[in-house]
């Protein structure tokens, strides 16, 4: 197998910001196909495995991860990193595909803890769309505010710092309900970009 735009989308989907889909077949005959999750790809391996003709042929394996069960809805930053350090988890620099999957998949689960913590931390307390503090506390005391994803389907997976918003969740329901869901979205796109834009 060869290096094609196609699986080197798979395999860079988190540095172009890409969500991943993954489909089952269903029925052959009719070509029909079902979506069973967003996953994300954790690394790869070529490994030879039997063609159509029973013989053997270079294969790249892609190991795949379902960003569902990434999901940290209350990450705490029990480690108390400062925001610089939170970053620094949080845009992967620790991230090797060289090391073995579980490794990756542990830092990985980390990587999208520290995103949200970051989100959280860059806010401040203030919902980065409406600008308002946020409306309650937390059950760790302090301020709520919940993790939007800005380009993803739905807010699962590890994230990047500049495609993330701490947002009230008043505001979090408006990004996906509500009838102007796409202007808010762009402008709230803008804000983070500003945000996380070098000085």
């Amino acid at each position: 197998m060869k290096w094609t735009p196609a699986n080197s989308a798979v395999r860079d989907h988190d540095r172009l910001g890409l969500d991943l889909l993954l489909f089952q077949r269903v029925q052959r005959k009719d070509g029909l196909w079902r979506f069973v999750h967003v996953v994300w790809c954790v690394g790869y391996e070529e490994q030879d495995r039997p063609d159509k003709a029973g013989g053997l042929r270079r294969a790249i394996v892609f190991s795949l991860l379902p960003v569902a069960a990434m999901q940290a809805p209350f990450a705490t930053n029990k480690e108390g990193w400062t925001k610089s350090e939170l970053k620094f988890r949080a845009c992967g620099g620790d991230l090797d595909l060289s090391r073995p999957v579980e490794e990756r998949i542990r830092a990985l689960y980390e990587r999208s803890a520290a995103v949200q913590l970051y989100a959280l931390s860059r806010a401040g307390g203030t919902c980065e769309a409406c600008g308002q503090p946020s409306p309650f506390a937390a059950a760790s005391g302090g301020p709520f505010l919940e993790v939007h994803q800005l380009d993803r389907l739905a807010d699962t997976g590890p994230g990047r710092v500049d495609r993330v918003a701490a947002v009230c969740p008043n505001c979090h329901m408006r990004c996906h309900y509500s009838s102007d869901s796409t202007p808010f979205n762009s402008a709230l796109r803008a804000r983070v970009a500003a945000l996380e834009s070098p000085a």
